[in-house]
This record gives structure tokens, sequence and C-alpha cells, in this order.
């Protein structure tokens, strides 16, 4: 007769090192449930990359529900998050405005799994912290992370962060300076999700490398495979180590400048304005003219001069144009980190929309042009373009670089 108690004990212990991150528990999980989840996801229209981010999505979310004591017995993780990532990616479609069929295509087949609207969006709203707190360096994050979760007695001691920045970073806009979102400081506080969604990152990243089991034919292949591997690199020799790294071509491929800044800004302008808007809107033409008149002759130096102009006057409505058209600027003049710096100073993120997050990918993926190290930040800047995008062919091409900048 089976020993249910140890049964039960393995059980309870699965679910205990999954909510506490153990690698071993999440890899072993990742095994086995990735391959449904994938099924799913793109069964309800999902691309490779929603399959991957909803994937990790669904782990936070199980792991939240266990720590809560929300997974009721006999409930497995690897049947329980097929159905956590077809929530999140039915909720994330439909608040993006997506086709009605996607979320009809994603039921939730698990009658004892109760989950609520707000808590899968505050699930996301945490991820999407972590995400963007990687692209702050680490001393500063480290800082800014104590500043967050300090009493405030502490907070009076420490250096204050730099509201605007944060709040650009966070989109929180429209706040009184030093009205910091509770959300933030609670996903901050989240170290045991933060802890799993970094586990599920490195356990898809080790499920997709696994190794083929070595067959006779496996080791038939893989010799024939190194074989051609050497007369490769002996045939091509120094042209194969002189080719451009992977980075420099996709950004080669999908950096395509606006040809008139006075073109692209004017698709931006309201076509009605009171008096007063009208008047600074023409003070931006102006100066976005005498910026373009050097842009378009490829004199970049001379055309940030206007730009900048608009980006001194702080009541301007034109300001988020200046930092905007100077972002493009410095990426033409291979000057990607103040390039970053410029975008993340828009403040106008209902007139640029999606822009912003597609230069600022582009921005990484110069990086790591650079700095081949940067090649996995550069991935997840594209990622997160991907998770904010509605234009299918940006998405396409967004694909298309997230699979370069993977291999």
């Amino acid at each position: 007769m089976p020993d249910t108690t140890d049964a039960q004990n393995e059980f309870q212990d699965e679910l205990h090192g999954l909510a506490m991150a153990d690698p071993d528990t999440v890899r072993k999980i990742t095994a086995i449930a990735l391959p449904v989840v994938k099924e799913r996801i793109a069964s309800a229209g999902g691309s490779a990359t929603d399959c991957s981010v909803f994937f990790k999505t669904a782990m936070v979310s199980l792991g939240k529900l266990i720590r809560e004591e929300k997974i009721q017995d006999g409930q497995k993780a690897e049947s329980v998050l097929p159905e956590l990532a077809a929530l999140h990616f039915a909720q994330w479609s439909k608040e993006r405005s997506e086709s009605q069929e996607i979320e009809d295509e994603a039921p939730v087949n698990d009658p004892e799994l109760t989950v609520s609207e707000e808590e899968l969006r505050l699930t996301r709203n945490h991820i999407f912290v972590w995400n963007q707190l990687e692209e702050v360096p680490e001393e500063e994050r480290t800082a800014f992370e104590a500043w967050i979760v300090a009493d405030p007695e502490t907070r009076a001691e420490l250096p204050s962060p730099d509201f605007e920045y944060y709040s650009t970073l966070f989109h929180f806009g429209g706040r009184a300076p030093g009205e910091w979102p509770d959300w933030l400081e609670a996903a901050i506080r989240d170290s045991e999700g933060r802890a799993l969604w970094a586990a599920a990152e490195l356990a898809e990243e080790e499920t997709q490398r696994v190794p083929v089991p070595e067959s006779r034919a496996n080791k038939i292949i893989r010799n024939v495979f190194i074989v051609s591997i050497l007369g490769f690199v002996l045939y091509n020799g120094v042209s194969y180590l002189l080719k451009p790294k992977v980075p420099a071509e996709v950004f080669e491929d999908n950096f395509a400048p606006p040809k008139s800044l006075l073109t692209d800004a004017a698709k931006r302008f309201e076509t009605e304005q009171s008096d007063s808007l009208f008047e600074l809107r023409q003070r931006c033409s102006e100066l976005l003219h005498e910026a373009d008149v050097y842009y378009s002759k490829g004199e970049y130096s001379e055309a940030q001069d206007p730009l900048l102009l608009l980006t001194m006057d702080e009541n301007s409505v034109c300001q988020s144009d200046g930092y905007f058209y100077l972002g493009i600027i410095r990426l033409q003049m291979d000057d990607p980190g103040l390039a970053l710096q410029c975008f993340s100073k828009i403040e106008d993120i209902e007139a640029f929309g999606e822009d912003i997050y597609w230069y600022q990918a582009l921005c990484f993926v110069k990086l790591a042009e650079h700095n081949p190290d940067l090649r996995d930040r550069a991935a997840r800047a594209v990622e997160r373009f991907l998770s904010n995008t509605r234009d299918e062919k940006r998405r396409a091409l967004a694909e298309e670089m997230f699979e370069d900048l993977s291999k």
C-alpha cells in the first residue's frame, strides 16, 4: 500500500521549494511545465517571447499563492502554472486592446484556482519594477532600494533619490515631488517574488540548452558537426575573427531614425490647440526647424544646440521633443549612454508612446556592440519593448532582435 504520508510530504516540500526559489525545485518544475505553458500561450496567439515572459510571471504568481497558503491539497505546480500563465496573458492582452479572440482562447480549466485580476495585475507590476531597476547602475540601485524601504527617520538621514528620474523610469508622472507610490515599495520589498523571477529565468535558460542524449547517431552527428566547424574556421581564418558582432548587425538592421525631425514631430502636434499652447508649439517648431536644417545635412553636433534650448525650459510643452530628438542624435553619434539619459527624461509618455521603449532597446543593443557583457541586458530591453508594443511591424522586428541576442 503506498505511503500517503511520504507522498504528501514530498508534495509540500516541492511547493515550499518553489515558493522559496530553491534552484533544484525550480529547475525540476520548469522542465515539466515550460513546454505545457508554451503550448498553451502559443495556442492563444502568443509569440515565443510571450511564452517565456508569462511562464516566469506564472511562477511568481504561484510562489505568492503558496506563501499565502491559497493552493489546495493535491494541486500540483505543473498543472497550476499553465492556468496562471493563461490568465496573465488573457488579462495583459485585454488591457492592450488586442482581439477578444485571444481572451476567449485562454480559459481557466482549474475551478480550485482562485486569484483576482488585481492580484495578477500587481504581480506584473512588481515584475515591471524589477526589470526597470535592472537599467539602474548597481550602486545607485542599491542606495535607491535601501531608501525606499527605510523608515521616515532613516530616510531623513540618507540622500534623497532623483524623484523626476524615477517617476519617469516607473511611469508614475503627475505626482507631487516626493509622493512615492505604495506599489513601488511593495515591489522592492517582495524579495521572495524577485528571487523566484530570477530563478525561473535561470532555469528556463538551462532547460533550453539541455544537451541531446549521446546515442550512437548523435555521436556521429556531433563528430560531423565538429569537423565542419573546424573546416569553417580554418577556411575563414582572419575574416571570421574580424566579422562584426551580432549586436552591431542587429543595430544596423533596426536603427532607422527619422529623415526629418520637423516632419516626425508634426505627427505628434495636436490639431486643436489653445492660443497659449499654439505659441509654445510655434516656438518648438522654429527651434526644431533650425535643428532640422543641420540634421538633414548630417551635422549632428550643430543640430543639438536648438534642441538643448527646448530642454532647458522646464515649462515648455516641447521639452519632451527636445529630449527625444537629442536622444536620437546621440544614438547616431555612437553615444548610447547619453541617449538613454535623454529618453529617460521624457515626461510626455502619451505623445511618444512606445517610441521611447524602441529607442531605449536600441541603445542597449548599441551598448552591447561595445561591451559583449551587456548582451543579456540588451535582450531584456528588447523583451520589455515587446511587452509594451501594439505595432505589429515593430513587434516582428523585435522578435527577430530578441532571438539574435538570445543566441
